[in-house]
């Protein structure tokens, strides 16, 4: 996978060096997650060779934790290109069942399609630049000023009302919103999986249950400050036994994963971890009652399932605009992308074999204009419902 990352980095390098008739040209920074294909191996130490070779230019960057709002430009175009993408794979599933192709030999190769997906996608006409991306990369109609001008209203509409590093309710006041360098912090710890309904606090996995912030504690050993909308992350280090940093611990964290402790308070720190009194308990009457979902993403009327369809018939759900960007019925025409609510008529499964597992599946009526649209996948990185852009209103049954 690191030999694959690193000559994906360079043919994309050669793409835009052909495009911009510059063979000259090197990328300023590499931002990318914390695989492990991009962190190690081939792909480690050609942008450590690139950097020493070509200083100013190579910096590689991490997105913050597991929060994929590190790196957002990003993830909205994969998350548009995908969509392209899976509408070729209907344009071929359909062929399949029309010439009634047994599913043991339907075999979707994607990668043929990537360069006809990304064609799609740079011609295709943007909401947020007014235009399409190859012609805003050219720079004649529209300028780059122009450009540059749409991109500042649409961000003045969608977040004009933002404050940078703001107060957090929960998370962080007035006077520590921004942490400095030298500052003491404990880590927040991810609880996976459902909460457990127990008089045992400590086995619940709930965060109401406590425990969510690490007992170690960590120094603020760099501030990345927040730039134009966004807010500033940090750089952790370890502490010793002198209280001086230590080793720089790994990734980049946002302020809602630390918890500031005021320096006045340090000289109460026990110097062992102290159980709390639900750690000292011992419950052992928790009855059948431990597979119960009691955490707080079941206060959602329709929590995410592990498994089958999210929502149910009946259901009205709200959907964003953006989600109409692939192919959706004719809805993803310019002139009829907009926000409009969709109704579940039917929630049906594909019938699995031996090959795969069975599709998990809507048919929805949309609004304005009237449409049912069959066969839309309810999970997956397509899917209606993890997509931010699809939410629940109400049920119509009710």
């Amino acid at each position: 996978m690191s030999t694959t990352a690193q000559k994906g980095f360079e043919e994309f390098i050669s793409r835009i060096r052909r495009a911009a008739n510059d063979y000259d040209l090197h990328p300023l920074k590499i931002r990318t997650d914390n695989g492990s294909e991009f962190l190690g191996g081939a792909c480690k130490a050609w942008l450590t060779s690139s950097r020493m070779n070509h200083p100013g230019f190579y910096e590689h960057t991490t997105t913050t934790g597991s929060r994929s709002a590190g790196n957002p430009f990003a993830e909205r175009a994969i998350q548009s290109w995908r969509r392209l993408l899976y509408a070729q794979y209907r344009a071929v599933e359909r062929q399949w069942d029309e010439q009634a192709v047994p599913r043991r030999q339907r075999r979707f190769n994607w990668v043929p399609y990537c360069d006809i997906v990304t064609q799609q996608y740079n011609e295709r006409r943007h909401s947020t630049i007014r235009a399409k991306p190859a012609d805003a990369v050219i720079g004649t109609n529209p300028t780059y000023v122009e450009t540059r001008q749409q991109i500042v209203k649409a961000a003045k509409r969608a977040y004009g009302g933002l404050e940078v590093d703001r107060k957090q309710p929960a998370f962080s006041s007035r006077s520590n919103r921004v942490l400095k360098v030298g500052d003491l912090v404990r880590t927040l710890i991810i609880k996976k999986g459902p909460g457990l309904s127990t008089w045992n606090a400590a086995k619940s996995n709930k965060v109401s249950a406590g425990n969510n912030w690490s007992d170690d504690i960590f120094i603020v050993a760099k501030v990345h400050a927040a730039q134009t909308m966004g807010n500033s992350t940090y750089t952790l280090a370890e502490r010793g036994d002198d209280g001086q940093p230590g080793a720089k611990k790994r990734g980049v964290w946002t302020r809602q994963q630390l918890q500031h402790i005021p320096p006045e308070t340090i000289r109460h720190l026990p110097v062992a971890p102290v159980a709390s009194p639900a750690q000292l308990s011992v419950d052992g009457d928790d009855g059948d009652d431990d597979n119960q979902f009691h955490n707080a993403s079941s206060a959602h009327p329709r929590p995410e399932k592990r498994s089958g369809h999210r929502y149910r018939v009946n259901d009205v759900l709200l959907f964003n605009k953006d989600y109409f960007v692939g192919a959706v019925g004719g809805l993803e025409a310019p002139a009829l992308r907009r926000d409009r609510t969709g109704v579940v008529l039917k929630c049906t499964r594909e019938h699995p074999n031996r090959v795969r597992k069975g599709a998990f599946l809507y048919t929805i009526q949309f609004d304005d204009p009237p449409t049912t649209v069959e066969r839309l996948p309810a999970r997956g990185a397509d899917g209606i419902d993890p997509d931010d852009d699809v939410e629940f209103l109400n049920d119509a049954a009710v």
